[in-house]
């Protein structure tokens, strides 16, 4: 599991709604981004605490293939409960490089 936070997001005019079909309250901005919450009704909200995945396709692919870091300063050792999740420092890229297939 890749997790990455790459930026805050500060929204008005939201419409909240569960979805019968995930079982979860999804946030829908006016620009028809999606995002599935990550709290629980009547849950405290921290400062800086993740509330959201933002629901996406971009990244998906019929193949898969490999993920590769260029420039992503992480931390040295692991963070958090998982043993190999690391603190991301500062700014680099994730590339993905598609599987190659044949038929």
């Amino acid at each position: 599991e890749i997790q990455i936070i790459t930026d805050w997001i500060n929204f008005s005019d939201l419409y909240i709604y569960w979805d019968s079909l995930s079982s979860k309250y999804l946030l829908k901005t006016k620009m028809n981004e999606k995002f599935v919450f990550k709290i629980h009704s009547k849950d405290k909200i921290y400062n800086g605490q993740i509330i959201g995945d933002l629901i996406s396709n971009t990244y998906n692919t019929p193949t898969g293939g490999i993920v590769k870091y260029l420039d992503l300063p992480v931390s040295k050792y692991p963070s958090g409960n998982e043993k190999d999740a690391y603190e991301i420092l500062g700014p680099g890229y994730v590339l993905l490089i598609p599987e190659e297939t044949h038929e």
